[in-house]
């Protein structure tokens, strides 16, 4: 039989930089664990990372090496050891500082079946865990293993000093007790706290680098233990002492400064204390500025403490003091606007508490661009109360103002609303028309209405309901303008009538325009499309065929839709108007027939109908139009004047 072969160490080659920690087993359990020869392991060139300095590793593998070519496979187990730790500690932190805790748990595993009593190794599981925690859909269970392995770290790092507490063991006993805390065990947490505290003050050498100080993590579970106590009615006192104590502790940190004046604040809010909470939340304030959480925690501070009226006083003071912060301006603006708000909503509106809040508005937009948009929309509905204010107090042109006011904010603005706390400016608008509305005999009124449903109609042409109002109350305006050309004519007053007419006839040239386009907009509307051949009928006069086709449409669409409906249909209270409307249709087509085209036989019929359809008001036509008409048909030459009352605008010899 042949013996062993014997070989010489092989140098290390350039590559002796990096190896991952299952190399490295590879390598101990084919050439340690079953003692075979190093034929494969020399050729593979492998290169092994120690958590040493290179002089360190250097002397490590050479002994690897000499006791390989030796064949003294237990001695190059016990020295390959180290090597493995080595690695796998520091491939295990190069995952955790890289945000990869579930990528460290491999290679700590790997290692630590090769030496179980490597605390280093528990404890950087324990961290791995910890880490990996948060992000885990079983978290708990993770904080339980990091506790575990805090716990053997700890352990094997006391019998390693002998029972002598030391730093590591320090910090084992802070991981522990945050495991402890958010595995849910408060008080195992608080107990391990405290005792951490106690072997940090009796620490010999350098105390530990923890990333969370030990003032922190007391405070933390004794809060947690002070809040079940405060569940169950127990004032705890004691506990809110403690907390308190850490907390104020933790306040010198600046890493966590803010966290512990939070946590102040919260602590007094949970013994019932909302006006003791406030001041360490203005305190985080002063070195946090512009923290949006922390403005918002006061304002819910301040109002529990003393209602809006505290949160506008506090807010007043932080704009002196810090004229430049936005959100000072934004919580001062909201706090106002919601002020009014609520006036405005119990009917005693306040129009200078908006202004104000418009003006803070405007402010924080300035100082907060990214923001601009959502303070030009409270802008807008700053100014969209005021004119609702007006509109209540009965100031129709000033409330006209407001709302038109808020386009100057932004293009659109005018559509803002808050719900139906604060409608927009269009509604207010339509509120406005409707004031005007109730004077229909009042030229003023009426000319105003129409100038709002111009502008209605000009900012969205194509509605078919602000072209019908525009068409409508111009048309009424007109009607004034021309009983007022009349007056005048009766006192004289030549030039001023002919005036008055011109406009008059202006104004009607609007009507028939806007209602066009009613028609055009809402072609199955009998109202409106009757109406708009109306005007041209009765009033303009002018475009025969227009009016023609228009009636004939009304008409139509009042045939197909509304001429089936049974006797009980036509009682309901929703078909009243449209009837109505296509009746009309009828009436003005007889008008038409009768005036423009001087048919009156072929007016009759269209009366006739009309008749037929109702309401009952319409009787006039039975006792007066077509009594008339018959002696048109029968060829009686009846002067223009009998009949020429049933038009307006018109050009007969009367005018």
């Amino acid at each position: 039989m042949r013996g062993p072969v014997q070989r010489h160490p092989q140098p290390m080659s350039s590559r002796t930089r990096s190896c991952l920690p299952t190399a490295i087993l590879a390598l101990a359990l084919s050439a340690c664990a079953s003692n075979g020869p190093v034929d494969q392991v020399e050729g593979e060139d492998v290169a092994i990372m120690g958590s040493g300095s290179d002089s360190l590793q250097s002397r490590q593998l050479a002994q690897v090496h000499a006791e390989l070519g030796a064949e003294n496979w237990t001695k190059a187990r016990a020295a390959l050891i180290p090597l493995v730790v080595g690695a796998a500690l520091k491939e295990g932190q190069q995952a955790l500082d890289a945000g990869r805790p579930r990528d460290a748990f491999q290679p700590i595993e790997a290692a630590l079946v090769l030496d179980p009593n490597a605390g280093e190794l528990h404890f950087l599981r324990a961290q791995a865990a910890l880490a990996t925690a948060p992000g885990d859909s079983q978290p708990v269970f993770f904080y339980e293993d990091a506790a575990e392995s805090f716990e053997a770290a700890f352990r094997l790092g006391l019998a390693k000093r002998q029972g002598k507490v030391g730093a590591q063991e320090v910090s084992c006993l802070v991981g522990i007790s945050r495991a402890k805390r958010m595995a849910l065990d408060p008080d195992m947490a608080l107990t391990l706290a405290r005792n951490a505290h106690k072997a940090m003050t009796q620490l010999e050498g350098s105390p530990p680098t923890l990333d969370t100080p030990i003032s922190r993590v007391w405070a933390e579970a004794a809060f947690d233990v002070f809040v079940a106590a405060r569940k169950r009615d127990d004032p705890a006192e004691a506990l809110f002492a403690e907390t308190e104590d850490q907390l104020s502790i933790t306040t010198a940190d600046p890493d966590h400064r803010q966290w512990a004046l939070v946590q102040l604040s919260n602590l007094h809010q949970w013994r019932g204390g909302s006006s003791a909470a406030i001041e360490p939340i203005e305190r985080a304030l002063e070195f946090a500025p512009e923290d949006g959480n922390l403005h918002t925690r006061l304002v819910g501070l301040l109002t529990d403490a003393g209602g809006q009226a505290a949160v506008l006083e506090r807010y007043q003071r932080w704009q002196r003091d810090h004229p430049n912060s936005a959100l000072g301006w934004w919580y001062s603006a909201v706090t106002l606007f919601h002020l009014g708000l609520a006036q405005f909503e119990a009917g005693n509106g306040d129009e200078n508490t908006f202004l104000e809040a418009q003006e803070f508005f405007e402010r924080y937009g300035e100082l907060a661009p990214e923001f601009l948009s959502t303070a030009q929309a409270y802008q807008a509905s700053c100014r969209s109360a005021q004119g609702f204010i007006r509109l209540n107090s009965g100031d129709l042109d000033a409330a006209e103002e407001a709302f038109l006011s808020m386009q100057d904010v932004f293009p659109g603005a005018i559509e803002v609303e808050l719900g139906e706390r604060i409608p927009s400016g269009l509604a207010g608008l339509d509120f406005v028309i409707g004031k005007h509305a109730q004077s229909p005999e009042d030229l003023d009124a009426m000319s105003a209405a129409a100038r709002v449903a111009n502008y209605l109609h000009a900012y969205r042409p194509t509605s078919a309901a602000y072209a019908n109002n525009a068409g409508f109350f111009n048309r009424d305006a007109a009607v004034l303008l021309e009983l007022q050309a009349q007056g005048a004519a009766k006192l004289g007053a030549e030039e001023e009538s002919k005036a008055l007419f011109a406009e008059a006839l202006l104004v009607m040239n609007d009507s028939w325009e806007a209602y066009q386009v009613a028609a055009e907009q809402a072609p199955q509307d009998v109202r409106i499309v009757n109406d708009a051949g109306l005007v041209m009928t009765y009033y303009l006069r002018r475009d025969v065929q227009a009016a023609l086709t228009l009636l004939k449409q009304a008409r139509a669409e009042g045939d197909r839709t509304l001429g089936e409906l049974t006797h009980e249909q036509r009682a309901e209270r929703k078909w009243k108007d449209p009837i109505e409307a296509w009746g009309d249709a009828y009436q003005n087509l007889g008008i038409l027939y009768l005036t423009l085209l001087g048919d009156p036989a072929g007016s009759r019929p269209f009366f006739e109908r009309a008749l037929e359809i109702g309401p009952p008001r319409r009787a006039w036509l039975k006792t007066d139009m077509l009594p008339m008409v018959d002696r048109l048909i029968a060829g009686e030459d009846l002067p223009p004047e009998q009949y020429s009352s049933m038009v307006w605008l018109h050009q007969s010899p009367a005018r």
